[in-house]
């Protein structure tokens, strides 16, 4: 049985988009702190070698809702004052 798709998307249910500002803090964040997206998913308790971010940021694929929850905070904490 597959996953639900959305109505109104093209997105399976529990699944979202970065935003581009998103999209841009986190780049930026990588960049000021020479960060890799393995760094970023230690930081946020997940598996370094999870590709879900990298796609994310390089292919604008989708990201669970479940990794969005913890990377929105961590872009949060991490913005440029």
């Amino acid at each position: 049985m597959t996953a639900p798709v959305s109505t109104t998307g093209h997105l399976q249910a529990g699944r979202g988009h970065l935003t581009e500002d998103e999209r841009a803090e986190v780049l930026e964040i990588m960049d000021r702190r020479r960060m890799t997206v393995g760094d970023i998913m230690k930081e946020i308790g997940v598996n370094p070698l999870n590709a879900s971010l990298g796609n994310a940021l390089r292919q604008r694929w989708s990201l669970s809702e479940d990794l969005l929850a913890l990377l929105r905070p961590w872009i949060a904490k991490n913005r440029r004052p």
